[in-house]
């Protein structure tokens, strides 16, 4: 329909544009986990340590999951470097990272009330 009405074709106009659609799923969860851990989980674990776990000490059982999302940055560092950004080891690692930081953080943010 666009070719008739325009008298273009989609792949000529694709290379007008310049238009590549080159998504890597390893660098797209390693950015995700990445953002996660520095917006949200790497400041909440420095809270934890620095407060001593706040009030009788209930931070502290947070901790042992904030360590383990911030532990999965590692992987997905990695996985941004051009000598291992195509492992599939790092893949499956940063995949299941992705998905489990996205829901501690959806768990912990819904317990709060957000």
């Amino acid at each position: 329909m666009f070719e008739e009405a325009t008298g273009v074709s989609l792949d000529t106009l694709a290379v007008m544009l310049k238009i590549e659609y080159n998504m890597n799923p390893n660098k797209f969860a390693a950015i995700l986990v990445l953002v996660i851990n520095l917006f949200y989980f790497i400041p909440e674990t420095i809270k934890i340590i620095l407060s001593g776990g706040g009030p009788f000490g209930l931070g502290l059982i947070a901790l042992p999951f904030t360590i383990l999302a911030n532990l999965f940055s590692i992987p997905s560092i990695l996985s941004l470097t051009k000598k291992l950004e195509n492992r599939k080891s790092l893949q499956w690692i940063n995949i299941v990272g992705l998905l489990i930081c996205s829901f501690l953080l959806g768990y912990i943010l819904s317990t709060r009330g957000y």
